[in-house]
């Protein structure tokens, strides 16, 4: 379990938010939230959409009638050589002799087309215009497995959108428990991150921690802030090796780390001026306290 302080720093509950880390943090959870639900709606539809195609062109070239002739032109687009992409013009003329135009796109997992085989076309005799490529056909198990790639990353994109949403929404109702009651406790830094991106510092820092859940179990986490910008957790020891947190009775597994200005709270100037006040003589007796026992 977490200590809880002997003596509360912050004003008594209940306490305000930022109004704009409210309404930023209902606005991204929203934002994400549509984002991911259009993320599942598009992707599923798109590779449902697929999938019928795999298997019209099956049902074309299984009962089809073979064109007398047949042209193809178009380009490939290669994924770094395992998702290859094909839109295709093709011309083909019927039985009758006369001449159709049509487009064909599709893809393939681990495999492209074998442009030395013939580009043979198969028409639907009841609607000539409906026409299935022999180089489609051949790569009907690599064009089911992109199917089957594309549908999970097009799931997992939608459901990273929404758990980001769900983690926003989660954050502004914990602040908000917490602001109407929570306990001051203390939280032991365990050791800091600079983040960085293609090795070039960000101006982030992950300020790493552990705690002890209420089911027993130890569990490892981490906040972060703009260390470029002067912002940090809000260290109650001289060390600055402990933080403060706010944690509710509705949510004790997670509490609320408090940034150094003391966000997301909005505090007066005076109450602000108090906290520091009591945090100061909170580091010096503690400071004092420890001068003492290492003398003893």
């Amino acid at each position: 379990m977490l200590p809880i302080l002997d003596a509360p720093l912050l004003p008594p509950r209940p306490l305000r938010l930022r109004r704009g880390f409210v309404l930023w943090s209902y606005f991204g959870a929203i934002t994400l939230g549509l984002a991911g639900a259009a993320a599942l709606v598009a992707y599923v539809a798109w590779q449902l959409g697929e999938a019928r195609q795999i298997q019209t062109d099956h049902a074309i070239w299984d009962h089809g009638t073979l064109a007398e002739s047949s042209n193809v032109s178009g380009h490939e687009t290669s994924h770094n050589f395992i998702l290859n992409s094909y839109t295709l013009d093709v011309d083909y003329v019927d039985d009758k002799g006369q001449t159709h135009r049509g487009k064909t796109e599709f893809s393939s997992l681990f495999a492209s087309v074998d442009q030395k085989t013939e580009a043979d076309v198969r028409y639907d005799p009841a609607h000539p215009e409906r026409f299935a490529l022999r180089w489609a056909i051949d790569l009907r198990g690599y064009r089911w497995a992109a199917f089957t790639f594309m549908m999970v990353a097009g799931i997992g994109i939608g459901l990273a959108f929404l758990a980001l949403a769900f983690g926003l929404y989660r954050r502004v109702t914990d602040a908000r428990a917490v602001a109407e009651d929570s306990q001051e406790v203390e939280i032991e830094q365990t050791r800091v991150v600079a983040v960085t991106q293609n090795g070039r510092p960000t101006g982030t820092s992950q300020f790493h921690y552990q705690l002890t859940t209420e089911a027993g179990k130890t569990v490892k986490r981490n906040v972060a802030f703009r260390t470029n910008k002067g912002q940090s957790p809000l260290y109650t020891d001289a060390q600055k090796s402990r933080f403060l947190a706010l944690r509710s009775s509705r949510s004790p597994d997670r509490p609320v780390i408090l940034r150094n200005d003391l966000y997301p709270l909005d505090l007066s100037p005076e109450e602000r001026a108090e906290v520091e006040k009591q945090l100061a003589r909170r580091v010096t007796l503690q400071a004092a306290d420890d001068g003492a026992a290492a003398v003893s």
